[in-house]
């Protein structure tokens, strides 16, 4: 958990949400980090799989399997915390970049309102 406290992406900056290309490259990292560790909570159940199979045949005591079926609860968890974490600071980072973006847009067109409104008023000093 501590892990991906400190690894996770902060949300945008200003200058991060007028080039959304910088809020996209850094949630794509996220996102391949999160793969990793959804590779990491399967690796984890298989574990625990196999812990159940090796019980059953005698090889391994109840009480570790037990042990092993714990750490997996705590480890998927931790992920699915983690996972949660990365939705909602994705969506805020979206949000955020779409209102500057609009913000953008709408100061954009005023502009352009706006030299259209001066080049009519030209044809009126003809």
């Amino acid at each position: 958990s501590d892990y991906f406290v400190q690894t996770c992406p902060e949300p945008a900056s200003q200058n991060s949400q007028k080039h959304p290309e910088h809020v996209c490259g850094r949630w794509d990292a996220a996102l391949d980090r999160d793969k990793t560790e959804a590779g990491q909570r399967v690796g984890a159940f298989a574990k625990v799989k196999d812990s159940q199979r090796m019980s059953d045949e005698g090889k391994m005591d109840q009480e570790q399997v037990d042990g092993i079926k714990q750490r997996c609860r705590v480890v998927g968890f931790a992920l699915q915390a983690e996972m949660n974490h990365f939705h909602k600071r994705r969506i805020i980072d979206f949000k955020h970049m779409m209102q500057s973006y609009l913000q953008e847009q709408i100061l954009f067109y005023q502009r352009i309102s706006q030299h259209l409104e001066q080049t009519l008023y030209l044809y009126d000093t003809l």
